[in-house]
């Protein structure tokens, strides 16, 4: 077992019922198989039993399992289960652009494999092995999405396991689309120094390296995440949910906050998420122990250590950068460094296993100050078949700032009013956020003149350019319009996507919608523009109805902070027997669950985690927002419970 997590394999036993003449009165009751299958699942492995009689059939089984999980391939998904009836209902698999096969393996009694495509159907697969107790099933092919598999046995009694691997052909083709896990455990955000296992009752955090993930945005939008399950109960509970971190300089580029856990020799069970540069989520599983000893291997004596190679002319080594001694015994820490025990204290300005990178000490604006004192920008259209909106805006503009300032006094630095029409586009008020009351009273003003302007085609882009000169990083820019938007050489979509990128601009847009459609005979293409400014900055186009303007804006925008999406998907048909189920992570620090869906006769049923309805006086009902059957969109809000 110390062996394994410097290797990273998984240690799987097949074992091989006695001979029944022979006297040898093991099972799988015995306390030595008990220690073997134990050593087994702490290293993520499986321990294969086989009765005498199949003995003949251990050859092949052997020949499937390595064909099929060794060579190219990861872990996405494992249970080890005492009793097979707890599993979760579904396990859902997030399948990305680079998987080619899915390989499950299991072991238990009477198993069936129940395997559902993303949309919800029942999915085809090759059965590889099946001896009754022990299987390998194969699916060529899966598309991308959150894929769910389930296990069903007749003896629901008994115990159960599961593997589920992706897997790429046996071809000569590049591995750079390889994403294997490595993990470890660290006491620090900058070390890069790592444990095998967590220490019982020690807070430390979870950090790992994906091989082969680039990263192709701002480190603060990278998205992970991790769970870790333990078995309590005779069933999987989930212990540690949370976000992870980017660390630049770290070999341990995903860094997650501290976890201490309190049972010691504990089996954990994690699953690691984070989003591709296609926007997939890329899956792997891991298992940990909660350790009460650290398991470190203790080198043999005389022999080179630390990845030393020894000298035939004598018996020194030849020490790798970082060690020096006979043995290679000793650390060398460079830069000012000093020893103390088997990690380097640096100096200020240098990090590292050996002090031997140099860190920045001066920082620029970091994620969490971006968070917060910035900017929140009105940007109204101000036509007349847009003055419905300014109208029922300032109704209960008062309290959207109110509301604003009560989720965090530092989000919002400034307010900004800006307007654009077929003509011109300007900034028009400039409020600090702790005295606001001259932005209310310019609002109310706004309301009261009904604009003489009746062009058809706007200049937002030209506003969107404008404000680039006046914004701080990471601002919120709410947009009202009612019409088709402008686009010229100098002033068009691509120049207002390039500002939001470049600021880190998160865009809303209201989009005014009558009950015979939008102004100016425009169609839902005229905003198809628009559309991709918002969804690249994750908000949407809202098409909302005048009336229903004032309530909405006031329930969605105050939740814009410190807020992001977990999960989208699109189905084309949605009708009963292609129902869309969608399923995502929320971590324990999150208080609300804003669900966002767009289609029409439709019905929106939220399930908690072990498949309950939240139902008043089971959990915490949910909230309709917005319900349109024109548009067909749907808000609904879930609170978490006081």
């Amino acid at each position: 077992g110390k062996f394994q997590k410097f290797v990273n394999f998984q240690l799987n036993y097949v074992y091989l019922e006695p001979d029944p003449q022979s006297n040898c009165g093991i099972t799988i009751e015995n306390a030595d198989y008990r220690a073997m299958d134990s050593l087994a699942k702490r290293t993520g492995g499986t321990t294969f039993y086989f009765p005498y009689a199949k003995r003949s059939s251990i050859q092949l089984f052997l020949y499937r399992h390595m064909y099929n999980t060794i060579y190219r391939s990861q872990l996405l998904l494992l249970e080890d289960l005492p009793v097979c009836k707890n599993q979760k209902t579904y396990n859902p698999v997030a399948i990305d652009i680079s998987v080619e096969q899915l390989v499950i393996v299991a072991t238990g009694t009477n198993l069936s494999l129940i395997l559902s495509t993303p949309e919800g159907l029942l999915s085809n697969y090759d059965s590889m092995y099946n001896d009754g107790t022990n299987y390998i099933w194969v699916k060529n092919g899966p598309y991308t999405g959150n894929w769910l598999i389930s296990l069903w046995t007749s003896e629901q009694t008994l115990g159960c396991n599961f593997k589920v691997y992706q897997k790429s052909y046996h071809s000569a083709a590049s591995i750079s689309q390889q994403f294997d896990l490595f993990w470890g455990v660290s006491e620090r955000l900058d070390s890069d120094t790592v444990f095998l296992q967590p220490y019982y009752n020690f807070p430390q955090s979870i950090v790992m390296h994906l091989t082969n993930y680039r990263l192709e945005t701002y480190p603060e939008r990278v998205q992970a995440a991790l769970t870790v399950r333990a078995i309590r109960d005779n069933k999987p509970t989930t212990i540690y949910a949370t976000n992870g971190e980017w660390r630049d300089v770290c070999s341990y580029n995903f860094y997650f906050p501290p976890m201490q856990c309190k049972v010691p020799n504990e089996i954990l069970y994690f699953n690691f998420f984070v989003r591709d540069s296609f926007g997939y989520a890329v899956q792997r599983a891991g298992v940990m122990y909660c350790a009460q000893i650290q398991p470190t291997p203790q080198p043999p004596p005389h022999q080179c250590q630390n990845g030393g190679v020894i000298n035939a002319a004598n018996t020194t080594c030849f020490c790798p950068p970082g060690f020096t001694g006979t043995y290679c015994e000793q650390l060398v820490c460079y830069n000012g460094g000093t020893p103390a025990g088997q990690i380097c204290q640096c100096p200020t300005g240098w990090i590292g296993s050996f002090c031997e990178i140099a860190k920045c000490t001066d920082k620029g604006f970091t994620p969490e100050y971006m968070r917060t004192n910035v900017d929140m920008v009105f940007l109204l259209e101000l036509t007349q078949q847009a003055h419905a909106q300014v109208y029922y805006l300032n109704t209960m503009f008062s309290e959207l700032i109110r509301d604003i300032q009560s989720q965090d006094g530092n989000w919002i630095t400034r307010f900004i009013i800006a307007g654009y029409n077929s003509t011109w586009s300007d900034v028009l008020y400039v409020s600090p956020s702790r005295d606001p009351s001259g932005l209310i009273d310019y609002m109310n003003n706004l309301a009261q003149q009904v604009p003489t302007d009746t062009g058809c085609m706007v200049e937002l882009w030209q506003a969107v350019d404008q404000l680039s000169r006046v914004v701080r990083l990471g601002s919120y820019l709410e947009i009202f319009v009612a019409s088709p938007q402008n686009q010229t050489m100098f002033d068009n979509f691509y120049t207002a996507y390039e500002t939001e990128r470049a600021f880190n601009i998160r865009a809303n847009a209201f989009v005014n919608i009558l009950g015979q459609g939008y102004a100016c005979g425009a169609t839902d293409a005229d905003f198809n523009y628009l559309f991709a400014l918002t969804s690249s900055s994750t908000g949407y186009n809202y098409p909302v109805h005048p009336l229903d303007l004032a309530n909405t804006v006031t329930r969605l925008i105050p939740i814009q902070f410190s807020s992001g999406i977990v999960y989208s998907k699109f189905q084309d048909n949605c009708m009963s027997s292609h129902s869309m189920e969608v399923y995502f992570p929320i971590d324990a620090y999150a208080q609300t669950i804003q669900l966002n869906a767009i289609g029409f006769n439709k019905t929106v049923t939220i399930y908690d985690g072990n498949g309950n309805k939240y139902l008043p006086g089971n959990e915490q009902p949910s909230m309709v927002i917005l319900s349109d059957p024109i548009t067909g969109w749907d808000i609904l809000e879930v609170r978490k419970r006081a």
